[in-house]
């Protein structure tokens, strides 16, 4: 039986870890200066952070899936020269703040929004964009920002080759401002409200000038009942900002679902599937399979990927 005296004692230790892990968390960005593409010299003289943030929205509980991800796609495309990575928690509250920390002092890549509250409605409205908000409030900037769902998985390596690193290379000889292909970008499957677009919410990646210029807008507006990706797309709209907008075909990105499988066990789409539909099982192309939401499903995705991308096969349609 515990105690009054010795609950009290373990609030009071809870809050210390808490606080402690907040200080740590919150320090995980503050990486040395990137200086803007282009810069022949980092005036620091000190080591430039990557130019690829992927920050996966998570909540507290989801312990078991970071560390899939962890274990899965992060550790797959481990590139420090290309990308780090993040996972983004609003107050994970007294009862997970202890385990969170053991989390976070192993691997160190967990951003905590303390002044957000745990739940679904905050994840599905203004999480994302608070996170810009923090993320561009600090000391580093990247020329890529990605923002991810936990039930997704990334083929970063593709991803990298074929639309981020193209973008740098054409690019290299000019200032950042300067930088056509790095400015005003967001690349995401295109969905549409109305008359304008917006990145479907499971995976997109922007420029760093628009992730600043979102959390501007957002603290000049902020809307906080809109679902977070269509909110990046009205913002943009109602300023009358013009952007660029590079699509993700849904043979690329897509919503994975157990139909028209192969037939083996594995999560490989059968010879002749359809994969220009909104759900479909892994191909060729897939480099963004979301919406799995079991941790074997997820695993059964994960597994149809190698170093290079999606496990290329004879069978594989």
């Amino acid at each position: 039986m515990v105690s009054p005296a010795q609950r009290w004692q373990y609030v009071v230790v809870g809050v210390v870890i808490f606080s402690a892990f907040l200080l740590f968390s919150n320090s995980l960005l503050e990486q040395p200066y990137r200086p803007p593409l282009g810069t022949k010299a980092n005036p620091k003289g000190i080591p430039l952070p990557p130019p690829w943030l992927i920050a996966t929205i998570s909540a507290a509980q989801s312990v078991q899936r970071r560390a899939i991800i962890r274990s899965t796609w992060q550790t797959l495309y481990k590139n420090d020269t290309t990308f780090t990575t993040r996972f983004v928690l609003s107050n994970p509250g007294e009862l997970w703040a202890p385990v969170i920390a053991v989390e976070n002092a192993t691997h160190g890549d967990i951003i905590i929004l303390p002044d957000l509250k745990e739940d679904s409605h905050t994840a599905n409205t203004v999480k994302s964009i608070e996170f810009l908000k923090y993320l561009t409030a600090g000391n580093t900037a990247y020329d890529f920002i990605t923002k991810l769902d936990d039930d997704s998985y990334l083929d970063a390596h593709t991803f990298w080759k074929n639309y981020l690193q193209p973008r740098i290379a054409f690019d290299a000889g000019n200032a950042h401002s300067e930088s056509p292909a790095l400015n005003r970008t967001i690349i995401a499957r295109t969905l549409r409200r109305s008359t304008w677009t917006y990145p479907g919410g499971q995976f997109y990646t922007m420029t760093w000038d628009l992730a600043v210029l979102l959390s501007q807008l957002h603290a000049k507006h902020p809307i906080n009942d809109e679902h977070e990706d269509v909110l990046v797309g009205r913002l943009l709209h109602e300023a009358g900002v013009e952007w660029q907008h590079v699509d993700l075909p849904n043979e690329i990105a897509f919503d994975f679902e157990e139909k028209d499988l192969r037939g083996d066990g594995t999560a490989f789409a059968k010879d002749g599937a359809d994969l220009k539909g909104w759900k479909h099982a892994v191909g060729r192309g897939s480099v963004n399979p979301h919406k799995m939401k079991g941790d074997e499903e997820y695993l059964r995705v994960a597994a149809c990927f190698d170093e290079e991308g999606v496990a290329m096969n004879p069978a594989t349609t």
